[in-house]
């Protein structure tokens, strides 16, 4: 089963502030724009932009054709790629 590997972007200026890993791309998206789960700050960020008038964008970064800690290897690396430009709203995911 491919995993995909996706940033949201903030669309107020392009800057992804969130990586993540699916199996289910719209699916997951839609958990984010619900602001399910207990990162606060990534919710936050989410509903501050509704209330703005925007939307977050999900973006694909990599699709993983492999096992599951393949995929984790690989969102780690996008972790640190992304975490270089500027911090990210992830909780807990850099080892």
């Amino acid at each position: 089963m491919p995993y995909v590997i996706y940033g949201l972007e903030d669309p107020t200026n392009a800057t992804v502030c969130y990586i993540g890993m699916t199996d289910n791309v719209q699916r997951r998206f839609i958990q984010h724009l619900r602001l399910s789960g207990y990162n606060l700050a990534k919710n936050a960020w989410i509903a501050n932009l509704f209330a703005a008038g925007f939307t977050p964008a999900m973006k694909t970064l990599e699709t993983v054709e492999g096992t599951r800690q393949e995929a984790r290897n690989r969102e780690i690396y996008w972790l640190h790629h992304y975490q270089e430009q500027g911090p990210l709203f992830n909780q807990g995911k850099l080892p």
